[in-house]
């Protein structure tokens, strides 16, 4: 279920918690009185789960979506392939992801002779991508 769960486009972060709820909170045995089916692995459908905790109000709600965040400022297409930009522009693109969102960080990736911005979860490992532009 854990991968399916990754499969699916959820972002990690939200992937281990919704995996240790389920886990923890006995949601397992809510869900087989709702009449969710367990599979070959004695486990709910990763659908299930995500339906059962209502996933997509979560990631609303508490912002754990970088598709959008890549929709919003322009840096991944409608095909999802990375936009290209001129070094300016993407260190603009960047730096303004950087002074506008608090829960992301971005910085900016050469790619053969054109530049691209690459944004995720701000954590541990991003954290120094803000003052790096």
């Amino acid at each position: 279920m854990f991968t399916d769960l990754i499969n699916m486009h959820i972002e990690r972060p939200l992937v281990n918690y919704i995996y240790a709820k389920y886990l923890a909170s006995n949601a397992a045995s809510k869900m087989d009185a709702l009449g969710y089916e367990r599979n070959d692995q004695n486990q709910h459908s990763a659908k299930d789960v995500y339906d059962y905790f209502k996933v997509a109000t979560l990631q609303r709600e508490q912002g754990f979506s970088l598709s959008r965040l890549e929709d919003k400022y322009n840096i991944v297409d409608s095909a999802g392939e990375r936009v290209r930009f001129s070094p300016i522009d993407a260190y603009r693109k960047a730096d303004e992801i950087n002074h506008k969102e608090n829960s992301f960080a971005a910085r900016v990736v050469k790619i053969g002779d054109t530049f691209t911005v690459i944004a995720d979860k701000l954590d541990a490992r991003t954290q120094i991508w803000k003052s790096d532009i």
